[in-house]
């Protein structure tokens, strides 16, 4: 008889959402995911997998962290028809202005369209504190992120438009999850 919603007659709200599982549960789900989906789950991917997959359009299916050996990296869908969620990803992994931003890169993966790879640079714990930052880049900013990047002789600067940036870091920022606002005087 196999495994189908129609078979089991099984309301949607209790389908685990990850696309290899196709579980029914009575267990409350987490963000769509059911426990032997989230045990299944290297801990280190975990908070970004979850960040990815409340984007409009994105739906993950595979992950891995690299233990160690092998960069992070994230296997997803994205809905041709629903722009925004991929939008956002492709600001986060592109923005230059925060430390992280060129750090990760995605990559169609062959012969499967609108099919992706979130891949890290690095390798090892350093990729793990970054995907922390990168789920921060991921939420909708409160406003824009006026931030630049310049290459120099010295190395490489970062600046930002708005009046009171340069009491701040990026990482403080509230567009990068910080507390504090460039727009408003350091109190």
């Amino acid at each position: 008889m196999g495994n189908s919603k129609d078979a089991l007659a099984i309301d949607e709200a209790n389908w685990c959402s990850c696309p290899n599982c196709q579980c029914t549960t009575s267990l409350p789900l987490l963000q769509g995911f059911c426990q032997k989906c989230m045990r299944g789950m290297d801990a280190e991917v975990r908070q970004l997998v979850l960040a990815l997959n409340k984007l409009p359009g994105i739906q993950t299916f595979e992950s891995c962290c690299g233990h160690g050996e092998h960069p992070y990296r994230i296997w997803f869908e994205a809905a041709p028809n629903e722009e925004e969620g991929m939008d956002r990803l492709l600001q986060a992994v592109q923005n230059g202005a925060w430390p992280c931003g060129e750090r990760w890169y995605l990559r169609t993966i062959d012969d499967q369209p609108f099919c992706y790879i979130l891949t890290s640079r690095d390798i090892g714990p350093s990729t793990y504190g970054q995907s922390r930052l990168l789920c921060q880049h991921l939420k909708e900013p409160p406003f824009a992120c006026k931030g630049t990047k310049t290459e120099t002789l010295d190395g490489t600067d970062y600046d930002c438009e708005y009046e009171y940036a340069g009491e701040y870091t990026c990482e403080e920022c509230q567009v990068n999850g910080g507390a504090f606002d460039p727009r408003e005087p350091r109190t």
